[in-house]
């Protein structure tokens, strides 16, 4: 357990905080940006290998989809976790265009009454 919680950590130096950088998003930013890399010109080895390990399930198709990472088998910890954390982030992005087309939809319903 924390004796400092992490989330009072990250904030400015005038809240009390001491303004650290947050690591966990920091290294899921950085991984997530490897997307660029993936889907960029480059055919390097590391790519195949990723093409190779998503054969089976629409190559990077994947991508595109929604998924489950415990139903794939990726074999590298660096791409399961890239698959993983672009899965929260494609589910938090649409929860959020969610929220927002519905609190549009709402608006426009109470603005008819």
């Amino acid at each position: 357990m924390d004796k400092v919680t992490r989330l009072s950590t990250r904030n400015e130096y005038e809240n009390g905080r001491l303004k650290m950088i947050d690591l966990e998003s920091m290294v899921k930013s950085l991984r997530l940006a490897w997307l660029k890399r993936i889907f960029g010109e480059n055919e390097g080895a590391w790519n195949s290998y990723l093409r190779a390990s998503l054969k089976r399930y629409g190559g990077l198709f994947l991508f595109y989809c929604n998924y489950d990472i415990k139903d794939l088998y990726v074999p590298s910890l660096f791409f399961s976790e890239l698959l993983q954390w672009w899965s929260e982030f494609q589910d938090g992005y649409d929860t959020k265009k969610r929220m927002a087309t519905n609190s549009v939809e709402q608006q426009r319903h109470t603005n008819k009454q």
